[in-house]
């Protein structure tokens, strides 16, 4: 989970850390053990003293010392992606095998932001049952078309020519609302040499694209990941200008234009959560928010 050191970036793990990512364990009836099914760690940029304590406390970050900066070139974002997947690679067994026969550890990496909301037990299953005629390596939100870089200095998306000089990107998943890369990709991307080659891009979506292109893997788009609150709800347009300004959504939407409430439906990450609504979805699918230790020493209900 991308996360920032400071501002309300503890909140949000702490909200993170009470709902969705709290252990998620399956129960073996014939032993009477429970295995864990799921990770999660928190990648983390900034100053350190604003993180040790936190730290001792859950050792569930991952500390970047760089600067916590989103601002084109110099984003961190990029940087804490590719370490995420070079430290997964690093510290789990290695398999050049799919189906990760015969080996144990994880069989694949999910990166997504901190205002995002999982639904692990839908998404699990529904990974693990999806059919696909190509191998599920590289999945997520994919656009249907070929994506141009914007040139426009004043875009929040934009790119130079330094940077990026082909007048099209590769074909690459949606960042925000959750990446799932497979062993296999990770083990390519990594071992390969390619992520340590990879040119600067200021877009992590963009980059693990460039990763896969380089990789030989194939994009796969999933329906369940959504960027958008307002979809099928409510004015997407609206709510994709103010996310393309770099503005908080508090800004477009106040008073009676206030977003709807989220309702996940068969949404199993849902991007743009605030705190209210991470509480909400998790207690709206009938599970419990757990207490969580926060820095402080002081319990977090």
């Amino acid at each position: 989970v991308c996360s920032a050191a400071g501002g309300s970036g503890t909140q949000r793990r702490n909200a993170i850390r009470s709902t969705w990512a709290a252990t998620q364990t399956n129960t073996n009836t014939q032993t009477n053990t429970q295995s864990t099914t799921s990770s999660h760690f928190f990648v983390v940029a900034g100053p350190w003293n604003e993180i040790q304590e936190e730290y001792r406390i859950h050792q569930d970050l991952i500390w970047i010392d760089r600067p916590e900066s989103y601002d084109g070139a110099d984003s961190v974002l990029t940087y804490k992606t590719l370490s995420f997947l070079t430290i997964a690679q690093l510290y789990g067994s290695s398999s050049d095998d799919r189906n990760n026969s015969g080996n144990t550890g994880w069989k694949y990496a999910v990166k997504v932001d901190d205002d995002c909301y999982v639904n692990t037990h839908r998404f699990q299953t529904h990974l693990h049952q999806f059919q696909h005629p190509t191998p599920l390596d590289y999945v997520g939100q994919l656009f249907e078309w070929s994506v141009t870089p914007k040139r426009d200095k004043h875009s929040k998306w934009s790119v130079n020519y330094d940077m990026y000089p082909e007048p099209n990107y590769p074909r690459y998943v949606v960042g925000g609302g959750g990446l799932v890369l497979s062993r296999f990709f990770v083990e390519k991307a990594v071992r390969g040499g390619h992520v340590g080659k990879l040119r600067g891009m200021a877009f992590e979506d963009v980059a693990v694209g460039m990763l896969a292109e380089r990789s030989g893997v194939i994009a796969t788009h999933m329906d369940g990941f959504e960027n958008f609150r307002s979809r099928g709800k409510g004015d997407v347009s609206k709510e994709v200008k103010c996310v393309n300004k770099g503005k908080p959504l508090s800004h477009c939407f106040h008073g009676n234009q206030k977003w709807l409430e989220l309702d996940l439906g068969e949404t199993f990450i849902q991007h743009r959560v605030d705190l209210e609504d991470m509480v909400n979805l998790h207690t709206n699918l009938g599970l419990t928010v757990q207490p969580v230790k926060k820095a402080s020493g002081l319990v977090d209900e």
